[in-house]
């Protein structure tokens, strides 16, 4: 992606070479492409650069910059922007507006997201479904269920877009009875045929709930044929409820489906170890060398003093001893308040003091640890994560945020969690 963005650099300096000044058009083209490339550090360059050039942005640059903040998380640079937006006339624009609480949603700070919500007059659809799914995200189903109504109450017609963020609030909250009142009005009132995504959905919030039996039935009537998304809702749910005569079920047409996708091979192997069927993990990994699967890349990083920290599996840090010093410390506190570690997540066939070694080395607790031995005291604890958070992992950051007294905010795969006092936001629903 860098490659690109020199590439891309090096257009400009043609352009400027042959006598003509590239405007704010050109810069703005380079700006978003790389956001929607998910170059969002080189785009946040671009615009750099511009500010260099003497190049004034407009609302389509800010917004595709907010965007990038608020897909690597950027809370700092992503108020600095909306400081320059304020400043430069551009807060009244709904585009900026909305990016500003999308931002604001994915860095993990839903109080200022809906404070930009309040202060636009004219929302439109868009600004709408922006804030419900930040709420979504967050597991806040109550929430999104009002601001839903509010919408209506508004004389805002909802679009498919609304219903997933609405059904995804509902399945992250398990609100069942509100999830199944929501899909048919899809198509009841509103006359919106459901998509994969919608149905993905629906399988994920019974399957979450408990209802496998149920998520199968509905599998086995829906219209449309069942992707990797809905086998993989099906898969994880089955994990969580520890059901693995379906989950194999699942697992055989998610190796179908995506042969080449290590994270459907890597739930199995967790679910067989938690049973200890040792054999089956091993067949799983003999699976994986046969045709050719790798693990993918497993990392998080955290975002301290506008710098960011990547730890990544597998990979030594450079401050690893005093990381691991502080976290031997932190997790002797954690077991005194009655923190167990859950070593049925390790998928390998070693003594139970060896998989609590391993657990110490998973991404998200190092991040964290490394989080609060450099900042301050009372600055909250970002994360992100690139896959599911694990349940031991969960279970920690809980204690952690007990421990310490700090908030932290993690960023996973799939949604947000705010660890607080010991407790999380998505109330172990996840």
């Amino acid at each position: 992606m860098w490659g690109q963005g020199d590439e891309a650099l090096g257009l400009i300096h043609q352009v400027k070479s042959s006598g003509m000044s590239p405007n704010v058009v050109s810069w703005t083209a380079l700006v978003s492409g790389s956001s929607q490339n998910g170059s969002y550090r080189e785009s946040l360059e671009f615009f750099s650069q511009m500010q260099r050039e003497g190049i004034r942005p407009n609302s389509v640059t800010l917004s595709s910059l907010l965007r990038n903040c608020g897909g690597l998380s950027l809370l700092q640079k992503g108020k600095e922007i909306h400081s320059f937006s304020i400043k430069n006339g551009f807060i009244e624009d709904v585009f900026v507006a909305t990016a500003l609480i999308d931002m604001y949603c994915k860095s993990g700070n839903l109080k200022a997201a809906y404070e930009v919500f309040e202060r636009i007059e004219n929302k439109t659809l868009a600004t709408w479904n922006c804030l419900i799914m930040g709420f979504a995200i967050y597991g806040l189903g109550k929430e999104v269920v009002s601001l839903f109504e509010q919408m209506l109450g508004a004389d805002i017609i909802p679009d498919a877009i609304t219903f997933t963020a609405v059904l995804s609030g509902c399945k992250n909250s398990g609100l069942v009875n509100e999830g199944w009142k929501y899909f048919d009005s899809m198509s009841s009132d509103y006359g919106i045929i459901p998509t994969i995504e919608h149905y993905s959905c629906m399988v994920d919030l019974l399957g979450r709930a408990g209802y496998l039996d149920e998520a199968w039935d509905f599998m086995q009537s829906m219209p449309l044929k069942p992707d990797a998304t809905i086998w993989g809702a099906l898969l994880g749910s089955c994990r969580i409820h520890k059901n693995i005569q379906l989950a194999e079920i699942a697992s055989k047409k998610l190796f179908e489906l995506e042969p080449y996708n290590s994270a459907n091979y890597v739930l199995m192997l967790n679910l067989y170890a938690m049973f200890d069927r040792w054999g089956d993990v091993e067949c799983i990994k003999d699976l994986m060398s046969d045709i050719g699967v790798k693990n993918g890349q497993v990392w998080s990083w955290v975002e301290i003093d506008q710098i960011i920290h990547v730890f990544c599996a597998g990979e030594n840090h450079p401050d690893e001893g005093e990381i691991y010093y502080e976290l031997y410390h932190l997790v002797s506190e954690m077991k005194k308040l009655g923190y167990k570690p859950d070593v049925k997540c390790v998928y390998q066939n070693i003594d139970d003091s060896e998989k609590e070694k391993v657990l110490l080395s998973h991404t998200e607790k190092l991040a964290i640890t490394y989080g609060l031995i450099k900042s301050r005291s009372i600055t909250p604890i970002r994360v992100i994560k690139n896959s599911r958070i694990c349940p031991d992992c969960h279970t920690a950051a809980k204690y952690m945020s007990l421990v310490k007294n700090r908030e932290i905010f993690l960023r996973d795969g799939s949604r947000f969690h705010h660890f607080s006092e010991g407790k999380c936001s998505c109330n172990d629903c996840w």
